[in-house]
């Protein structure tokens, strides 16, 4: 093959930064969880809970918009079940019509218990997002200990009880975090996405507590100190993302926050593909909004230096996907007008990106291993997460450029259960179309003998390709 030389530095130092955005991150990324998953193989905990004869006193508060019914009650009974020692109070925060109001108020009478209070608070307003709400809840409550709960999602006393009692025994503990797995797994879409939860949790959760690192909150699944959050006034509702917004403000005001992997919160799962990227589109946004917003909350708290860039490159995670678009899109750009196999050039970068991407992927299948996968199942929810990541790139781009811009997101409830399968209407497959052009790209710089940077683009195509075939569906409506 014939390599021309090329005399423009402009394109040069234009081609070396595509290939840097396209391969650092993503190296990055995979090293980080990489490390943090043989750091979470040491995982013991050794978190002390007091002795058991105090009473518990919690509030839950579920806040609610558009939600079934059914989801709450389906709450409420789980919760009545429990037996406990002390005093539970349940906060349901509404922002539905006041005749869902009504309706709601009629049934949770049959629920209460001795021990159990539930009220129901009507929020005329949608301002505020979610925030608002959990702030009315906080004003309201008079309880030591204070847990957030989704109406998708699932908890064992077992874990309430094991929280309040660790936070009792030590003061320095504001916050308890538990294990999230995925409900549901009855579509291709919901076995990625679970498993995907399996190896975050086997992973950077895990590795955070054995390194010493704290956690962010869950936004269901974490029991806070309630004082703790009155010190901090509550939740700013200007944040898209309370439970990561919060974060960053208690690790400032150098609270702790800890992880229990031995307890399940169980959270159901976007069955499909246009639910998840109203999901993503939105922690996206949020995520990034975070950053912008709490930065120097991260840079300026007590914790090491380690776990300052912890923090925020989880609040960047998203990044590769976004940078390795950015940079496909110049590198293809610059290959068509200079005929020159930069990839050939740069052929270490590629190296270093393949060795990272093995490494995870072993990684990844171990710890799902772990989880009772079987080797199969890894391998294909390895590759269907790989896909997802890929082809919502474009979704990632566009919050990242709205927050950019000030461009305020409208929130969107994210369908679930039987909700998640109606269609509405067909939508615009810009998967379709970006797998094509990256396939017949790919293509034409083999045909010109360009290979390494063909077969990386050919690579880049195959998510895409998959999803079309696979997916289709899903793709086309909303």
């Amino acid at each position: 093959m014939k390599v021309y030389e090329l005399n423009n530095n402009f394109i040069e130092l234009t081609v070396l930064t595509s290939l840097l955005l396209i391969f650092i991150p993503s190296i990055t990324l995979t090293t980080l969880h990489i490390v943090f998953y043989f750091r979470g193989r040491k995982y013991r905990s050794s978190l002390q809970s007091s002795n058991g004869l105090n009473e518990i006193s919690l509030t839950i508060v579920i806040p609610v918009r558009n939600e079934p019914l059914e989801y709450i009650l389906k709450r409420l009974e789980e919760i009545s079940n429990w037996r406990i020692k002390g005093r539970l109070d349940v906060i349901i925060v509404s922002m539905d019509p006041y005749e869902f109001y009504l309706e709601l108020v009629k049934h949770v009478e049959k629920y209460r218990r001795d021990y159990l209070n539930i009220f129901v608070i009507w929020r005329n307003t949608i301002e505020g997002y979610k925030a608002r709400s959990l702030n009315i809840a906080l004003w309201f409550s008079n309880t030591k200990y204070f847990y957030l709960m989704d109406v998708d999602s699932t908890v064992d006393y077992g874990f309430i009880e094991k929280a309040c009692r660790v936070m009792d025994n030590d003061s320095s503990i504001v916050a308890v975090v538990g294990r999230w797995c995925g409900l549901n797994r009855d579509t291709r879409i919901a076995q990625a996405v679970a498993s995907s939860i399996d190896f975050l949790t086997e992973t950077i959760y895990k590795g955070r507590y054995v390194s010493k690192l704290s956690v962010y909150p869950l936004g269901t699944g974490t029991v806070f100190r309630r004082d703790f959050l009155l010190k901090l006034k509550g939740w700013d509702e200007k944040r898209l993302l309370d439970d990561l917004e919060i974060g960053c403000r208690i690790i400032n005001k150098n609270g702790k926050i800890v992880y229990l992997h031995e307890y399940v919160i169980g959270v159901e799962v976007p069955r499909k593909y246009s639910s998840l990227t109203i999901q993503q589109e939105r922690w996206v946004y949020g995520a990034f909004d975070v950053f912008l917003s709490r930065f120097k909350h991260i840079w300026f708290s007590q914790q090491s230096l380690l776990g300052k860039i912890d923090m925020i490159m989880y609040l960047l995670q998203y990044l590769p996907s976004i940078t390795t678009l950015i940079g496909a899109v110049v590198l293809s750009l610059a290959s068509y007008i200079t005929r020159f196999d930069f990839l050939l050039k740069y052929w270490f970068l590629a190296f270093i990106w393949i060795i990272s991407l093995t490494l995870y992927s072993k990684c990844y299948v171990k710890a799902l291993r772990s989880r009772n996968y079987s080797i199969k199942n890894s391998l294909i929810n390895l590759g269907r997460s790989g896909v997802l990541l890929t082809i919502m790139s474009p979704i990632f781009l566009k919050s990242f450029i709205k927050k950019l811009m000030g461009i305020k997101l409208e929130f969107k409830r994210t369908p679930k259960g039987k909700y998640d399968i109606f269609i509405s209407k067909y939508r615009f497959p810009q998967e379709f179309v970006i797998g094509f052009l990256l396939f017949i790209y790919s293509i034409f710089l083999l045909v010109n003998r360009i290979v390494y940077t063909g077969l990386w683009f050919l690579t880049y195509s195959f998510p895409y390709i998959y999803a079309a075939i696979k997916w289709r569906k899903d793709i086309l409506t909303i």
